[in-house]
C-alpha cells in the first residue's frame, strides 16, 4: 500500500510517467506489480539486481558517465558473469571422474527430459547477476505436471511446499497467458494468469493466481528460448517451471564443478552442461 501510494503520488503530481525501482524491496514482485497495474504509471522498470550487491552498478554508471560514456542504451539481459568453454567442462566432467556424454543438441535433449517429468539443472553460457536464474544456472521442469512443484521443493531444493516458481516463457506467447505482462524480462514484476490458462500449467501459479514471468526473446538467448519452444512443441505449452540452480542457502552456482557437485546433492534426474550430459540411474 506505502509503495502504490508513493507511486500515485509521483504520477498525479508530478507527471511521472515511467517509473524505475532499485533496493531490497524492489524484490518484492507483488509489490513491483501492484505499483505497475495501480499507480497508473506507463511503464515500470525493477533493477535485476535490487539488493545491497546491486549498487555496485550504480556507482559504476555515476562514473561512467563522468568520463563521458553513454549509460542510455536498455539492459536487454543479465548475462555478464562467467562462462565456460565445451573443453574447460569436460576437463572438469574427467577430473571428477563422473559418467557423461556428449550430446549435439543440448535444448532439444533437455525439453525431451521435461516431457517425460524429469527435473534437470541447465548451465549454459555466461552466468546471470542478480538473485533470478534466467536460462543461465537454472534447475528446470515442465509445469504442466501439477505434482512437479512439490517434488522440485521436497527432493531439489529443500524448502517449504508453499514456496512458488517462476515460469519462463518465450515472448511470443505472453500475451496469450498473462494479463499485463509488461516488459518481463527479469522474473521480477508479477502479474496475474489467464483464468483459461492456468490448469494448463499449474506448477507455476501462485495461490493469488499469479506469476512472476520471464518473458525469453529470441535474439538475447537463444538456445533458451529453442530449449522453451522445443518444450511447447511436446506438451502444448511453451514454457517452463524454473528456479535457481542451488538448494536453499545456498548461493547460485557458478563453475562447472560447482554444477556438478550440486548435481549429486540432491533429487535431481540430469545435468546438461554446455555439450554434456549427466544422468543418475
Amino acid at each position: 500500500k506505502a509503495a502504490v501510494s508513493l507511486a500515485k503520488k509521483l504520477v498525479n503530481n508530478y507527471g511521472v510517467e515511467n517509473i524505475c525501482l532499485a533496493g531490497g524491496v524492489a524484490m518484492n514482485c507483488k509489490m513491483n506489480g501492484e505499483v505497475l497495474r495501480q499507480s497508473g504509471c506507463k511503464e515500470i522498470f525493477v533493477q535485476p539486481a535490487s539488493s545491497d550487491g546491486g549498487t555496485a552498478l550504480g556507482a559504476a554508471m555515476i562514473v561512467a558517465q563522468q568520463v563521458g560514456d553513454n549509460i542510455r542504451n536498455p539492459l536487454n539481459h543479465t548475462y555478464y558473469g562467467p562462462e565456460f568453454s565445451n573443453a574447460e567442462i569436460k576437463s572438469t566432467l574427467d577430473m571428477a571422474k563422473v559418467d557423461y556424454e556428449e550430446v549435439n543438441d543440448p535444448a532439444e535433449l533437455a525439453a525431451g527430459l521435461l516431457e517425460e517429468g524429469k527435473m534437470v539443472s541447465w548451465f549454459q553460457g555466461r552466468m546471470e547477476f542478480g538473485a533470478r536464474a534466467l536460462g543461465g544456472r537454472s534447475i528446470l521442469a515442465s509445469p504442466v505436471f501439477p505434482e512437479i512443484k512439490l517434488k522440485v521443493n521436497k527432493e531439489v531444493k529443500y524448502r517449504e511446499d508453499w514456496r512458488p516458481f517462476c515460469p519462463s516463457m518465450i515472448k511470443e506467447v505472453s500475451e496469450k497467458y498473462l494479463v499485463d505482462p509488461g516488459d518481463g524480462k527479469f522474473m521480477i514484476v508479477a502479474c496475474p494468469i489467464k483464468q483459461d490458462i492456468k490448469e494448463q500449467v499449474p506448477s507455476i501459479v501462485h495461490v493469488d493466481d499469479t506469476v512472476r514471468p520471464q518473458l525469453v526473446s529470441e535474439h538475447v538467448n537463444p538456445l533458451f528460448h529453442s530449449l522453451i519452444s522445443n518444450l511447447g512443441k511436446k506438451t502444448g505449452s511453451p514454457v517452463v517451471l524454473n528456479t535457481s540452480f542451488n538448494v536453499r542457502s545456498e548461493p547460485i552456482i557458478c563453475t562447472p564443478l560447482e554444477a556438478v557437485r550440486c548435481f549429486y546433492s540432491n533429487g535431481l534426474d540430469a545435468l546438461i552442461v554446455g555439450n554434456f550430459l549427466l544422468k543418475k540411474k
